[in-house]
């Protein structure tokens, strides 16, 4: 029997074979008897089921003592069977290989990572480039492989572009979808661009994703005018623009639209693209302050939502450790979502946030239960990650959250968990951050204060909760009858 356990040329210095084998026979001995009593084999296991034991035994062993390198080549057992013939003449099978061990560094589960090699040598067995090479994601022949591919299975449709895009991608990391580029025109290509990092440089804007979306809608808008020059914009292009805007957007919207094409039109004045500036030419609508009140929770629905939130698992406590920052901070959904380990000083007891949208510092006391929920979510339910932020994806591959992530689902599943998804409209994080102004003002904290803890640079936008604090306003309503008299 000694001499099953040592596999030729693989023999120890002390005579026995790879480490933890040899001791381990006892136990491998005990589990293949139970297995061949279960499966109504003979008790002597002095045959095949010992062997297959321990040889599976030895196999585990020996894929653990080989080095990095080594493992990560012997991706053949993650190949569906029917598929590992394609796999092992791929021409691009080196490829594959590499996107393999990058899938599994970033933590994706083994069915995952099958689900990625079919799809993978499925488009590569009935497509490839003239020359041999991978096609690029953006070619014709990608578009038409995933409508016929997806045509039936719309659930999958997401699974096939990701795993398109990590393959066929020189720069795409795990998770990124095979989205349709938006089309630019040639003239949005040629100024927006360096119209946006101008804004950034010189004019400390921070945030330019909306801009964007709104100078390419306009963009699309002086193409379809047949207008190809800066030189050839003119003031009715701009006001045709705003008016088509008018008709489908809210008046809030509809004047940002305004300012980011006055923006524009000063700065194709200033670079000399236009001999003229037009941005005085631009009108927006009337936007009042007060014209609409701002939904906030009571305390006591604040509660019921936090309370709602199961903490049994990571995603939940990471939800609550958010909720629970809004709740007592109002903090941004930007600055929460940024948020990093470094800004934590635990020893003297305050956070020191960098605000995303002013890049103004903000210095807030650590409360107790916040201090709690973070611990308990950085100890036991934030995935293991080289980054300094504190809140991270919880699906592979892990990482920080999208900039453009604003928390919005986090918001909606406390909502639906504690029953108040049904109260009226605005469902996003922002709700909290109101409902703590509100909170603050009732206290009788002066607004200063408020705009302090809130990261406002003007009191005056502190000021605009006031009209939602309706004890307040009882107290210094007027008796109708001494109106009356």
């Amino acid at each position: 029997m000694d001499s099953m356990l040592t596999p030729p040329g693989r023999v120890m210095e002390n005579g026995s074979g790879i480490s933890g084998i040899s001791n381990a026979q006892p136990q491998v001995m005990r589990a293949a008897s139970m297995s061949a009593w279960f499966i109504g084999a003979s008790r002597n296991i002095e045959g095949g089921v010992g062997v297959h034991y321990l040889a599976a035994a030895r196999a585990r062993a020996r894929r653990a003592h080989q080095p990095p390198a080594a493992r990560r080549t012997m991706h053949s057992s993650l190949v569906p069977l029917f598929l590992r013939q394609a796999y092992e003449q791929a021409e691009h099978k080196q490829r594959i290989d590499g996107r393999i061990s990058e899938l599994l560094a970033c933590g994706y589960a083994s069915s995952t990572v099958r689900g990625h090699v079919r799809e993978w040598l499925c488009f590569l067995e009935s497509h490839s480039a003239e020359d041999g090479g991978l096609p690029d994601i953006d070619d014709q022949l990608v578009v038409r492989y995933l409508q016929r591919r997806c045509k039936s299975r719309k659930e999958g449709v997401r699974h096939v572009r990701a795993a398109l895009r990590f393959l066929l991608a020189d720069d795409a990391a795990p998770g990124s979808h095979l989205k349709k580029r938006r089309a630019h025109t040639p003239l949005f290509e040629m100024l927006v661009p360096d119209h946006l990092d101008f804004l950034r440089r010189h004019r400390g804007v921070r945030e330019t994703r909306t801009l964007e979306v709104y100078l390419l809608q306009f963009f699309l808008f002086l193409d379809g005018e047949g207008v190809q020059e800066p030189g050839d914009i003119e003031a009715r292009h701009y006001r045709t623009f705003l008016a088509g805007c008018a008709s489908r957007m809210a008046k809030g919207t509809v004047s940002g639209v305004a300012s980011a094409l006055r923006g524009l039109a000063r700065y194709l004045c200033l670079m000399g693209h236009c001999s003229e500036d037009l941005a005085g030419t631009i009108e927006a609508p009337r936007v009042y302050r007060e014209h609409k009140p701002v939904r906030t929770l009571s305390p006591r629905d604040i509660d019921r939502l936090l309370d709602a939130i199961d903490q049994s698992y990571a995603t939940g406590r990471r939800d609550y450790a958010m909720l629970l920052l809004a709740a007592r901070y109002g903090l941004r959904p930007s600055d929460i979502r940024s948020l990093r380990l470094d800004d934590i000083h635990w020893r003297q007891g305050h956070l020191a946030v960098l605000q995303v949208k002013t890049g103004r510092p903000l210095e807030l006391p650590l409360l107790a239960d916040v201090e709690e929920s973070l611990i308990d979510y950085i100890r036991d339910g934030r995935p293991q990650h080289d980054g300094r932020e504190v809140f991270l994806r919880h699906k592979p591959p892990f990482r920080p959250l999208g900039s453009s992530n604003n928390l919005w689902q986090v918001m909606e599943r406390g909502l639906r968990a504690a029953g108040l998804d049904a109260v009226g409209p605005g469902r996003g994080m922002r709700i909290l951050r109101h409902s703590a102004a509100t909170r603050l003002m009732r206290q009788g904290v002066e607004w200063e204060t408020i705009a302090g803890i809130l990261g406002h640079v003007s009191s005056n936008t502190t000021r605009r909760y006031a009209h939602v604090d309706l004890e307040s306003l009882r107290s210094v309503a007027l008796d109708p009858a001494e109106v009356a008299s």
